[in-house]
């Protein structure tokens, strides 16, 4: 089976293209489960788990495109592990998720604006946020780095989730506290 994770050239996909972010809505459910199912192999099912994205109950689901064209989506969700979770449980707190751009839009900054949007999504509510991607998945993983992501371990789990090849790597991004005195996100 093929890997699922993103790649790019930027030889043959770099864009000179305005991106726009913002919530997603109602009316994005139908090119939101198109471009999961895309990305996944996986049909069926999108659109429920999309609609519970919008609810606001702990999660906030955003979407980029380019000219008229839905080019991508992020996730942003609350986790609190149950009292009963193993001890390598990662730890409460907001984390970015389920970052997914078309394969013809990756390169124009699509996902950069995604995970800029989330950032100060979260950065309203928080201190920090976490992340945790496949070890494998090395362009998730860059991205993330370059806003300031730093790894905390590979030693953990997270309910329901298993990594390809056995590996995550879990990080986290402390939002005020970075910079002594300066907002992560404004310079300030």
């Amino acid at each position: 089976m093929p890997s699922r994770f993103a790649t790019w050239d930027e030889r043959h996909h770099r864009r000179d293209a305005e991106v726009w972010v913002r919530l997603a809505g109602g009316g994005d459910l139908a090119a939101l489960a198109q471009l999961a199912e895309a990305h996944s192999g996986v049909s069926g099912g999108w659109t429920e788990r999309f609609e519970a994205d919008l609810s606001g109950d702990g999660r906030v689901l955003v979407v980029a495109g380019v000219e008229r064209s839905l080019a991508g989506y992020g996730r942003v969700r609350w986790f609190s592990p149950s009292p009963r979770s193993p001890a390598d449980t990662a730890p409460a707190g907001w984390y970015l998720g389920g970052l997914v751009v078309a394969p013809e839009w990756r390169g124009c900054g699509a996902g950069a604006a995604l995970t800029r949007v989330r950032l100060e999504w979260v950065a309203e509510r928080a201190d920090e946020v976490w992340y945790y991607a496949n070890a494998r998945n090395v362009v998730s993983l860059a991205l993330h780095a370059a806003v300031g992501f730093e790894e905390v371990t590979r030693d953990f789990s997270v309910p329901g989730v298993s990594f390809e090849g056995g590996v995550g790597v879990l990080c986290r991004l402390r939002l005020r506290s970075q910079h002594a005195g300066r907002d992560h996100l404004s310079g300030r």
